[in-house]
């Protein structure tokens, strides 16, 4: 299983609609059936969602902010400058408290730290999607993926 996560506004859902649109399947963590059981409170429980995940086992590639914490084999990363995902994010209505908090997740590596806990840095690839580039982050994410489908 593939994950794709990055701060909110790097382009996961954008990416995985993408793909969908390309053949290959990419579903967001939260819209797999019984993904709710593992929600309390506004709190998503990612040991609860990865197993589900893991009994479906029906997804190729899993997109969201935290999917890299659900036990996947390979993970893609995706990560747009602080402007970009600023004005994305402003965009989007994101308080600036919020805005301040994807920042410093941003500059401080948060996402791949928390997944090189998980995998070794080998499964780990990091994708830069910058203004106009969502083309060829795709083709990027493609190549990895069918890559690995190829190997198996």
């Amino acid at each position: 299983m593939w994950c794709i996560t990055g701060v909110p506004g790097s382009g996961k859902t954008t990416i995985c609609k993408l793909l969908n649109e390309r053949g290959i399947s990419c579903t967001n963590a939260l819209d797999l059936p019984g993904s709710s059981r593992c929600i309390e409170g506004g709190e998503v429980d990612t040991d609860c969602l990865g197993l589900i995940i893991r009994q479906q086992n029906s997804h190729a590639v899993i997109e969201s902010h935290f999917s890299h914490l659900l036990g996947c084999d390979s993970i893609i990363i995706l990560e747009r400058g602080e402007e970009g995902t600023a004005g994305e994010l402003e965009g989007r209505k994101y308080s600036r408290e919020k805005i301040s908090e994807n920042i410093d997740a941003l500059r401080s590596d948060t996402i791949y730290y928390e997944a090189l806990e998980k995998l070794p840095s080998g499964r780990i690839h990091r994708i830069k999607v910058e203004e106009g580039g969502i083309d060829l982050a795709l083709e990027k994410c493609i190549e990895l993926i069918e890559r690995s489908i190829n190997k198996d």
